[in-house]
């Protein structure tokens, strides 16, 4: 089994909570908790395609939601759409 190490150093100012967030930024970028967390139990590739389209719907219309939404902000805005008024 082929295990991965993070070096991650940390100026010693005493702040905490930079050091974590710096931590969180490395971790998210190199994917290696997830990468653990995708390697705990097996799943088959047709279940890989399906969350990934899944998620790949989540996406767009979360998209879609918020260009809606902005819309609707910039009609209210300059006076525009009646039904958003």
């Amino acid at each position: 089994m082929n295990h991965k190490s993070i070096r991650f150093s940390v100026k010693v100012d005493g702040n905490v909570q930079r050091a974590l967030k710096q931590f969180k930024k490395k971790e998210k970028t190199e994917g290696t908790i997830k990468e653990c967390r995708d390697r705990t139990e097996y799943v088959k590739p047709s279940e890989k395609r399906r969350r990934a389209k899944a998620q790949s719907i989540a996406r767009i219309h979360k998209a879609e939601m918020k260009a809606e939404q902005e819309w609707i902000e910039r009609a209210k805005r300059f006076g525009g759409h009646k039904h958003y008024d």
